[in-house]
């Protein structure tokens, strides 16, 4: 989308610290993009779009995801790789922590009952 570089260029500066959600958000919004028109563009649901930008989605992207998230938005695809990597180890410690921290209180509960 040439029209739209300078808007994803700067953005690009701006994402080191932003999650790879935030990032897509962001590059829809500042080029008035419609989420339903990205996503059928992308070849993925509306709520699929809508879970990504928002983070709330535990796998990896696909190489075709990610493929066509790098040729809509014309960002370089080793940072939409290493976004979603960092976004899937982040999901991942946050699904273990729930998990332990449940089983933790199945225990604590166990112990309180003798």
């Amino acid at each position: 989308m040439k029209y739209f570089d300078k808007i994803i260029k700067e953005l690009l500066k701006e994402a080191k610290d932003m999650e790879l959600g935030q990032i897509l958000q962001e590059a829809r919004e500042r080029c008035g993009i419609f989420q339903y028109r990205v996503a059928d563009y992308l070849g993925i649901s509306a709520d699929r779009l809508k879970r990504l930008e928002t983070g709330r989605f535990s796998d990896e992207l696909s190489k075709i995801e990610i493929d066509n998230i790098c040729n809509f938005y014309e960002f370089p695809r080793d940072f939409i790789i290493k976004k979603s990597k960092e976004n899937y180890k982040k999901n991942c410690k946050s699904k273990a922590r729930r998990y332990f921290s449940h089983e933790t209180m199945q225990c604590v509960q166990k112990k309180q009952r003798k």
